[in-house]
């Protein structure tokens, strides 16, 4: 294959990696949402048994005796801070005591972190739509959630934000 390559003076070869790796990117995210719905336990063991990955299948039999299912998170790399988010943020749905605690302290946090010396514009506006979402959460259900969260824009904000 590499025989094969004839050089391109004409082409610009670092602008055709980088349209490339776009290119990967939008199929990654056509593919699949930043948080899946739920999948069962179950479904997940046929993907690792498929890749004949005995160590994770093993694990995931050990979680099906705590838990039902899974969401996937797509691995953009704020997946670990995406997860967490909406799973605090799904919990805040059911438990009300944990939300007034979190719409308190993150009410103040603007201050706190313009008092460290972030860009006091910075902040505000992503506080502004953080606590816009936090506050969502009073009224939306589980598929508006879900929506929030697979929302590129919206999502990145409230990673940024955590």
């Amino acid at each position: 294959m590499a025989d094969d390559f004839q050089f391109d003076p004409e082409l610009n070869y670092d602008e055709a990696t980088l349209e490339q790796q776009r290119q990967i990117e939008k199929d990654i995210a056509d593919a699949q949402p930043l948080i899946s719905d739920r999948i069962g336990l179950d479904q997940v063991i046929k993907e690792y048994t498929a890749g004949e990955d005995q160590v994770f299948v093993r694990k995931i039999e050990e979680m099906k005796s705590t838990y039902k299912c899974v969401r996937k998170t797509r691995a953009d790399g704020n997946c670990f801070f995406r997860a967490y988010g909406y799973a605090c943020f799904e919990n805040f749905l059911t438990d009300k005591a944990d939300y007034k605690r979190f719409h308190e302290v993150c009410d103040k946090t603007k201050d706190d972190l313009i008092t460290l010396g972030f860009p006091q514009f910075t902040i505000e506006d992503f506080h502004t739509n953080f606590m816009e979402a936090v506050t969502k959460l009073e009224t939306i259900d589980q598929e508006e959630l879900i929506s929030m969260f697979n929302d590129q824009g919206l999502s990145d904000y409230l990673v940024v934000y955590l």
